[in-house]
């Protein structure tokens, strides 16, 4: 069968702290459900790293990840992962907000998919006005035929990096 969304919301703040994984996951045919976290206002922040992925282990495709805030999104400590390790394609990931501070996270999709029709799994970082990543990896691979998708950072007014690597890459 298929994995269903995981979905957590708020009308105000959204705020998670300390080490959680938070997935929706599949092992066999079926399709991985997505992962979505929205509010006025997303805070995370965990000195080990807190996990928020979809993943497919089996032919079906992994889910979207989405962190979806109207205001302000602040996340340091967080591993963020769409993975498809066998035949399945990866899902997109979303960061959205009027403002967003990226601090020592990974945003990563990886497909194993050996179609070339796949749709590509990108990886999107949106702010209204500002954007701030640092000591950060973003990347989007492909171990198969699959292309690998695109990373975008994309900032209303201001956008600084800060030890950052942001990659898009294929070993297949």
């Amino acid at each position: 069968g298929s994995g269903a969304t995981v979905l957590i919301e708020a009308t105000e703040a959204l705020t998670v702290s300390g080490e959680h994984s938070i997935t929706s996951s599949t092992v066999g045919v079926g399709m991985a459900g997505g992962v979505v976290l929205q509010g006025a206002d997303i805070s995370i922040s965990s000195p080990e790293p807190t996990t928020l992925s979809s993943s497919s282990l089996g032919s079906g495709d992994a889910g979207r990840v989405e962190l979806l805030a109207q205001n302000a999104l602040s996340v340091s400590g967080l591993e963020v992962g769409s993975i498809a390790a066998a035949q399945g394609a990866a899902g997109v990931i979303r960061a959205t907000g009027e403002a967003i501070d990226i601090d020592r996270s990974t945003f990563s999709t990886a497909t194993g998919a050996s179609d070339i029709n796949d749709a590509p799994a990108q990886i999107t970082v949106a702010a209204g006005s500002d954007l701030q990543v640092s000591s950060s990896f973003l990347q989007s691979s492909t171990g198969g035929l699959a292309p690998a998708g695109q990373v975008r950072l994309n900032a209303g007014s201001t956008l600084q990096l800060d030890n950052v690597s942001v990659q898009s890459a294929s070993t297949g």
